[in-house]
């Protein structure tokens, strides 16, 4: 479990990327009344991901992420390696497309979204040239440092609560 702490982080931090931008908008005018249904119904989906990426990380450490995957699943390699090759690349491309516009359009207005876009692709370059340990140690320090900040601010908004507020449910 200790091993794999720095990939679950990793996919903290893929989690918490989706929810920024377009897919939170998304969500609030889909769903609206039965917001439950999906939040069902995603739970179920999610135990996939995890359980390929549990699968992932418990192989050799030492083999990359394809020869795990010949390893894992030998006879569907093509079609899963298409299929993870899409998923992925689309996920990526989504959460890098809303990290952008929320940049440019929250703090960098006047600034074009090309010059926003090289300034993230230059480390994203460098971390893609690294080792799966460093970028799960990365992510690990990177997740501890969130939840501090996290716990700071709910703290610092501990005085706003009214429970005058929460009456319907109480």
């Amino acid at each position: 479990m200790r091993k794999n702490l720095g990939y679950i982080s990793l996919v903290y931090f893929v989690l918490r990327a989706s929810f920024i931008g377009l897919t939170t908008l998304c969500l609030v005018t889909t769903t609206k009344q039965d917001s439950w249904i999906s939040i069902i119904l995603s739970f179920i989906i999610g135990f996939l991901p995890i359980y390929l990426l549990k699968k992932l990380c418990e192989t050799n450490d030492n083999l990359s992420l394809p020869e795990k995957l010949d390893i894992l699943f030998p006879k569907t390699k093509i079609l899963f390696k298409i299929t993870l090759f899409f998923l992925f690349f689309f996920l990526s491309l989504l959460n890098f497309f809303n990290l952008t516009n929320l940049i440019h359009k929250q703090f960098l207005n006047k600034t074009p979204t090309l010059v926003i876009s090289i300034f993230f692709i230059i480390p994203i370059y460098y971390l893609i040239t690294k080792n799966n340990k460093v970028i799960s140690r990365v992510s690990l320090i990177l997740f501890f440092i969130s939840i501090i900040l996290i716990f700071i601010t709910y703290t610092g908004l501990l005085n706003k609560i009214e429970i005058e507020n929460l009456k319907p449910f109480l």
